[in-house]
């Protein structure tokens, strides 16, 4: 099937209220000052900020107890204190069911990609303007439809913009990931 095209994300208008929330982490300030500011700012979404991903744990956790949990977290992988990989697991672990998109600028089918592919992203995407062209066209879904989309149509956004969603993402409508399989052997919470 066709990707939907832009007007087709109206769809259904979001329930009113709060605007949806967004968390990008990265440890790089350049990134966390201009992608929220080119990408959310643009479609009019919520957006914090964390360095590492051991904040970003704290600010979910805080998000989800104020009853205004994030629709979706933009992970960096390399960053010191917490990893990607290491806190999109604990996100996954908590409950956490919004989108979470990886992006890095680890090379296909590295080690390290691999591994962070595999914590519980939904998207994983290059850093660069492709990437931010596919991030920009999964908020604007997920603001269109007032949260997760469902994974076909998250599946067909992506694949549009030349990016296939990572294996085993697909989760049922508002249900928690399963817990992954623990890290081996030399890769503990903290390691890349």
């Amino acid at each position: 099937a066709a990707a939907p095209a832009a007007a087709d994300l109206a769809g259904p208008s979001p329930p009113s209220g709060p605007a949806l929330r967004c968390l990008h982490v990265d440890d790089d300030r350049v990134l966390r000052a201009t992608i929220p500011r080119r990408v959310f700012g643009k479609l009019s979404l919520e957006c914090d900020t964390a360095e590492d991903g051991a904040e970003a744990l704290r600010m979910a956790a805080a998000a989800e107890e104020s009853g205004r949990p994030y629709a979706l977290v933009l992970m960096d992988n390399q960053m010191p204190v917490m990893s990607g990989t290491e806190a999109t697991r604990r996100l996954r672990r908590a409950g956490f069911a919004g989108v979470v998109v990886g992006m890095t600028g680890d090379p296909l089918h590295c080690e390290e990609r691999d591994l962070f592919e595999a914590s519980g992203l939904d998207l994983c995407v290059d850093k660069g303007s492709a990437g931010v062209k596919c991030l920009r066209a999964v908020a604007a879904l997920v603001k269109a439809r007032g949260g997760r989309p469902g994974a076909e149509e998250l599946e067909e956004v992506a694949a549009a913009e030349g990016f296939p969603l990572v294996a085993g993402s697909r989760l049922p409508e508002g249900a928690p990931a399963p817990a992954p399989p623990e890290p081996g052997p030399g890769k503990g919470a903290g390691a890349p």
